[in-house]
């Protein structure tokens, strides 16, 4: 076989390409956990009302992370080290957040198997946005701003050995109440718990007895006065004080206390009211009071909250568990699990579940400015109920599956019966039975709104009238999943939110949504079905939510556009659109790319957004 020479040299260069590229390949360092524990992501980020900052924290799959704070323009204000945990002061001046230690010396600890108070600590931050100053303060256990005013804020430190008990053994918890502008801490020992009013002008703490003081002299609940900087008892003595919550107007608190001996076999939980004048807390709801059920008491797990109007106050009631026989040592106990084949739950399931079960509460109510009794609203045939955002409202939404929920081994979702439970006297009206969906309470608690598998359709009713309308009737369009494929009634596509009061509930099918009348008298396509002709599916992007829990907008705003998040189903790509919710018409593009968007949030005082973008090149960075 001859071979010329330009023959010879391209053989030889393919073998030593091919030898090269094996060479490389050999050289690639495989991919394995060193590799993917350095990964980063954007684990948070935040904009200040007025829009002037934005923070974002980088963190690794495994190691320490970053907080960086900019501006929109992408200027850089400053960064902390390992941060996490970070709100922006109500006022945007600030930016607190805890300081994780060293993930090295974390994961050194736990390897030595260090007890808890053995263990790294966090520390606090303080960054002032205007100067890009940063303080730091060590071994933080929390901290918490008032959701209105940046003035003040406080935090919880584990302290160091009580300078008022020097025999003390232990540490002691230390509050800081700091004057953001001034730097002024105010300083209490021994607090276990603390709480701002809404308007950030009081703070309610827990205090605990010293260490060797039996009956608790000093101990007890604490009312602050941030203006005069003076602190009164208003419940005195040991115990368990839960639930610390102030009405929207900052003029009455509640809580619920257990203050029996330390060794009682049973906890005995009471709910307290407080307005700023009296000289201490009373109690308006108790195991004696009118209206709680025979062998039930107030509920030291379930929530406490106010109506918006301050006139409710709701609570947790439950039955009282049976006293444990403490005749028997441990191993004398006998331990039986038995189980029925009609039980609601499957024994494995009762069992995972058993430890909720001893915590669950049920909600119940008072007046407490007319010192009325206590209104159950719900029991154990009825155990879900539901309240609007306000509460104002006559009527709270109870819903049971109680006798049902085994179908749930073989079917998404048991059936359900639906009540409304009014919240003057407790009484029931029911208003459907065995409805397997979801089901909600209009915003001004006017109207139940319910989807029902059974024949895929929404249905609303009036309460005060007892009506009930089928939404959708002979609209030749679905509302329920048309790619519904696993054999059993296919579910809703959910619904948008209702317009301000309760005038329409906007509700979506695959690619549209739709503006109903509750009372069912007028319906119309919002989108003007330009979803469904360009296989678009549009979805309402509520973006003006306050931040840190503060109370949203509980209704689509009609005077301002909806942004509507947008997937093309054909060409895969994702974007923004926008439209007036008034009319109905197509939906104005904002943008579409190949992109994913998402995380989306608003500066409440500006329209100014940030949002993350990525693809499957590009990570999700912020913009």
């Amino acid at each position: 076989m001859n071979l010329d020479i330009t023959t010879v040299y391209r053989v030889s260069a393919f073998f030593l390409f091919i030898g090269s590229a094996f060479s490389a390949t050999a050289q690639k360092k495989p991919l394995d956990h060193s590799v993917y524990d350095g990964w980063q992501a954007i684990s948070s980020s935040a904009i200040t009302d007025d829009g002037r900052f934005i923070y974002y924290i980088v963190d690794p799959q495994e190691g320490d992370g970053q907080l960086v704070v900019t501006t929109p323009s992408k200027q850089q204000v400053g960064q902390i080290d390992r941060a996490a945990n970070a709100s922006f002061s109500p006022d945007g001046r600030y930016l607190i957040a805890h300081i994780k230690p060293l993930h090295e010396e974390t994961r050194q600890a736990k390897i030595k198997k260090k007890k808890a108070d053995e263990m790294p600590k966090d520390s606090l931050a303080i960054f002032a946005l205007e100067t890009a100053t940063l303080h730091k303060v060590p071994s933080l256990k929390s901290y918490k701003l008032p959701e209105e005013s940046g003035e003040y804020f406080a935090y919880l430190t584990e302290g160091t050995a009580s300078t008022e008990d020097t025999t003390a053994k232990k540490s002691q918890p230390v509050l800081h109440i700091r004057h953001l502008t001034s730097d002024r801490d105010t300083t209490i020992e021994r607090v276990a718990d603390y709480a701002f009013s809404n308007d950030g002008s009081a703070l309610v703490y827990v205090r605990t007895a010293a260490e060797k003081d039996s009956i608790g002299a000093d101990a007890g609940l604490y009312f602050h006065d941030l203006a005069t900087g003076q602190s009164r008892r208003i419940s005195s003595g040991k115990g368990t004080y839960n639930h610390l919550t102030f009405d929207g107007a900052s003029s009455q608190l509640a809580f619920t206390a257990d203050k029996s001996p330390e060794k009682a076999l049973q906890k005995s939980f009471s709910l307290y009211y407080y307005t700023p004048g009296r000289d201490s807390a009373v109690i308006v709801a108790s195991i004696s009071s009118a209206g709680i059920p025979k062998g039930w008491n107030v509920s030291g797990n379930g929530d406490v909250r106010f109506s918006k109007n301050g006139e409710k106050l709701f609570f947790g009631i439950a039955p009282i568990p049976p006293v444990r026989d403490t005749t028997l040592v441990e191993f004398e106990h006998a331990k039986v699990d038995i189980w029925h084949w009609k039980d609601d739950y499957l024994q494995p399931q009762q069992l995972v579940n058993a430890e909720r079960e001893k915590k669950r509460s049920y909600l119940a109510m008072v007046y407490p400015q007319r010192q009325s009794g206590v209104i159950a609203l719900a029991d154990e045939s009825v155990p879900d109920t539901r309240l609007t955002e306000d509460a104002d409202n006559e009527y709270a939404l109870g819903i049971t599956d109680v006798g049902r929920r085994i179908q749930t081994q073989w079917q998404i979702g048991a059936f359900q019966d639906i009540y409304a439970i009014s919240t003057v006297d407790g009484s029931r009206k029911k208003v459907a039975t065995d409805i397997r969906g979801s089901i909600s309470l209009s915003p001004t608690g006017r109207y139940i709104l319910w989807y029902n598998r059974a024949d895929s359709s929404w249905y609303s009713h009036n309460i005060s009238q007892g009506n009930t309308v089928r939404l959708n009737a002979e609209l030749p369009v679905s509302f329920a999943d048309e790619d519904n494929d696993v054999p059993d009634e296919p579910g809703s596509y959910g619904i948008a939110g209702w317009s301000e009061g309760d005038e329409e509930v906007f509700i979506y099918d695959k690619y549209d949504i739709w503006a109903f009348s509750p009372d069912g008298s007028e319906r119309r396509l919002v989108t003007n079905g330009a979803g469904r002709s360009s296989e678009i599916t549009f979805r309402y992007e509520n973006l003006g939510q306050r931040p840190r829990g503060r109370r949203s907008t509980p209704f689509i705003d009609l005077k301002n556009p909806m942004i509507l998040s947008a997937f093309n189903h054909l060409s895969k790509e994702n974007g923004w659109y926008e439209t007036n919710g008034n009319r109905n018409r197509d939906p104005k593009m904002l943008v579409m790319a190949p992109y994913s968007y998402g995380r989306a949030q608003r500066a409440v005082d500006t329209h100014t957004y940030i949002y993350t973008k990525e693809d499957y090149v590009s990570s999700p960075d912020i913009y």
